[in-house]
């Protein structure tokens, strides 16, 4: 597994693999899972889906102009572990195009319903990343875990910048799919980053091969949600993970920095030579991201807001899962530690350590830490314990002999019976 300090690291040298102009490539399974499709009625209209595998539903979202094959480089590796979803949105691929108002969310709890599917992971590029967050406030029982990728969301402060795409586009004009498709492929420096060769082909092909996803019918039925996100955000408690590319506009990486704010445990990450599409720029990278986060956001989230008992006994429960995992640093661990105790967290700051000196028992380091919050949360006797396992460790820890000094206990534990 990934670990999330190291991440960025493995971003780029998954990107370098993959040769000068060319998007890393996520390797097929032996064994594609069988798809079942076809269409689930909604209000006035159809959308088309595609689902495969078994397991955990994860419902992939497509952004506002491509459709649901641009999942591609997801849906059969996901569906290796998840019972995966892809469709249509309205006006999009196969999916009916609107004659009359609609709401997207309402269409995406007419999907779920339809395929008896009573709880998922939202997985949302851009819009569709928006729709996610929408769907988990108005439904927040049907929604685990968000995973953002380039979003931007409804209710937010729209800067000219981005509408305009930093002066490219005359906002007032109108374009052809084939004018459109020029520009978003090949002049919006954005959308796909310089070095995306593989996935601007991709894009381009699937534009021109669909010119129905540029009608503006979508845009003018579609009913906004009923209540935007922006002001609400605070009210999702559930992992988001924000994913951004480094070629995207500054509209949306600071977006993101108001999501990892407002969204209580939301955990944000750059992607190295990527625009606005991550998941067809870097799809090995992406994938790896989508597992590893729904292994360890979750154990986030816990630490974060609820209480350590919560938080530990998931994370047991992850080690049974996964043998011999290691789903975090522990630098990282440490400093997840030290940041719930500097917010009065004290027992979650603990619950962080212990995790931390269980994953890594070999670690002075480990146990210096652990020793430093349990003595925080009063518990003196194991804290001592902690500092002196430290010390055995490493002997040249003088932290653990100054506050063994200051408490006036001995470096060394008394024989037994003194």
């Amino acid at each position: 597994m990934v670990r999330w300090s190291t991440l960025c690291a493995v971003l780029a040298g998954l990107a370098l693999l993959s040769g000068s102009g060319a998007r890393a490539q996520s390797p097929a399974p032996q064994d594609e899972p069988p798809v079942q499709s076809g269409f689930v009625p909604v209000e006035n209209g159809r959308l088309f889906y595609e689902a495969a595998g078994r397991g955990e539903p994860l419902l992939l979202l497509h952004d506002g102009i491509l459709h649901r094959e641009s999942w591609c480089g997801q849906f059969p590796q996901l569906a290796a572990h998840y019972r995966v979803v892809r469709y249509d949105r309205r006006g999009f691929g196969r999916s009916d195009p609107p004659a009359a108002p609609y709401s997207s969310v309402a269409d995406l709890f007419a999907l779920m319903n339809a395929l008896e599917i009573d709880r998922a992971i939202l997985v949302g590029c851009s819009s569709g990343g928006q729709l996610a967050v929408d769907f988990a406030l108005e439904h927040p029982e049907k929604v685990r875990a968000l995973l953002l990728e380039g979003v931007v969301v409804s209710g937010a402060p729209l800067a000219l910048n981005l509408v305009l795409r930093g002066g490219r586009r005359d906002y007032g004009a109108t374009q052809s799919p084939e004018e459109a498709t020029a520009y978003w492929t090949g002049t919006d420096p954005f959308f796909l980053a310089p070095e995306s060769v593989d996935a601007r082909a991709q894009a381009r092909d699937l534009l021109l091969a669909n010119p129905q996803n540029w009608r503006p019918e979508k845009n003018r039925f579609e009913r906004p949600p009923r209540r935007t996100a922006y002001p609400n955000l605070r009210e999702l408690d559930l992992p988001v993970l924000i994913l951004t590319g480094e070629f995207d506009i500054a509209d949306v990486h600071a977006q993101a920095g108001v999501l990892e704010r407002e969204i209580p445990g939301a955990r944000r990450l750059v992607v190295p030579h990527s625009g606005h599409l991550v998941h067809m720029e870097q799809p090995a990278v992406f994938n790896q991201a989508v597992r590893d986060f729904f292994e360890t956001g979750r154990l986030f989230h816990l630490l974060r807001t609820r209480d350590a008992e919560e938080a530990l006994s998931y994370y047991r429960d992850l080690r049974k899962r996964v043998p011999g995992i290691l789903p975090l640093e522990e630098a990282e661990l440490n400093l997840e530690g030290y940041q719930l105790l500097g917010q009065g967290r004290v027992k979650q700051a603990v619950a962080a350590m212990r995790i931390g000196a269980d994953l890594y028992p070999d670690s002075w380091n480990a146990y210096d830490s652990l020793g430093e919050v349990l003595l925080a949360d009063g518990q003196r006797e194991e804290g001592i314990l902690n500092y002196r396992k430290s010390l055995r460790l490493n002997p040249g820890n003088t932290n653990a002999r100054d506050v063994l000094a200051g408490l006036g206990v001995p470096i060394q534990e008394p024989p037994a019976g003194e």
